[in-house]
């Protein structure tokens, strides 16, 4: 069964949910889904429209303990999700929970982060910018959600659980895309930008890496990275997305978006001027776009 309900959106635009149950085996090991999976919500504003042909949900078993890779990886399809391979020397509980995470990567293998086992976490650092803009540590960090606590049972090869609409939390909860332009020509990395509330003359709050804490119910933390709001830029499909961890801002303060290439001295900027931000909550990714035609040298 699938039905489509609504997800996510730019600021502004409708929000699209997918929402699929199915019953799919894998080719190796052979096991088989029986899911209910239902996208943040249509209240939100958000970076996301709908689930997407290749996204992945990366699953970890509550108190399996540390591990580089996911206990399971399923992949939507275009119309369902099917089941990868099991990490070998994994067995589903019997009866128990687990954490589904989404990373806009569809990669947590070192072809996009460093993995480490620090302080008894599990750390997924993306890649860095192609250089610090004022010393600062900037990380390419794409959209992150996930629910965590969700009951899960297995038997007979077949591993059953729903997500819910209010399960999902957001680690990445404001989002600005530049929109593809001319101009932007390198790849993504080569770009780190900066956001200035004005008037407070503050800092949306951005993170490096995100960490999985083995626990009774596993969640996801963040790793720092810098305290002035500079982040990394992430390719996507109509732009160059930067993401923060939280930003809130009311209309009386202007924003200005300062956009740093890498080898290029001269910063461009822009200010926003009557816009009112709340990225605080857990409820979605608020997205704002720009145009790159609009930023000047500062």
């Amino acid at each position: 069964m699938k039905k489509s309900l609504l997800f996510m959106m730019t600021l502004g635009a409708m929000i699209m949910v997918s929402c699929s149950k199915n019953n799919v085996p894998a080719a190796s090991p052979e096991i088989n889904l029986n899911i209910k999976i239902s996208g943040p919500g249509a209240e939100t504003k958000a970076a996301k429209k709908s689930w997407a042909t290749g996204d992945k949900l990366n699953i970890w078993f509550d108190e399996n303990g540390n591990q580089n890779t996911p206990d399971l990886i399923i992949t939507f399809d275009g119309t369902q999700w099917k089941a990868g391979s099991l990490r070998a020397g994994c067995t589903p509980p019997a009866s128990g929970h687990l954490l589904a995470l989404y990373e806009g990567f569809n990669d947590v293998s070192s072809a996009h982060y460093n993995y480490s086992y620090y302080s008894s976490r599990d750390w997924f650092t993306p890649k860095r910018a192609k250089e610090k803009p004022n010393y600062e540590d900037s990380y390419c960090r794409p959209l992150v959600f996930y629910a965590f606590g969700i009951s899960c049972t297995y038997s007979a090869n077949t591993l059953t659980f729903a997500i819910s609409t209010s399960d999902w939390k957001f680690q990445t909860k404001f989002k600005v895309l530049i929109k593809t332009h001319p101009s932007m020509d390198k790849e993504a990395d080569y770009y780190n930008l900066q956001v200035i509330n004005t008037a407070s003359s503050t800092y949306p709050d951005c993170d490096g890496a995100w960490l999985v804490y083995p626990s009774y119910y596993m969640i996801v933390g963040t790793g720092s990275s810098n305290y002035k709001g500079w982040t990394a830029g992430v390719q996507e499909a109509d732009g160059i997305a930067f993401y923060y961890t939280s930003f809130k801002v009311d209309s009386s303060s202007d924003i200005k978006f300062r956009i740093k290439e890498y080898g290029v001295s001269t910063v461009k900027a822009y200010t926003a001027t009557g816009k009112t931000i709340d990225a605080s909550s857990n409820k979605g990714c608020v997205g704002i776009q720009l145009d790159y035609g609009n930023f000047g040298d500062e």
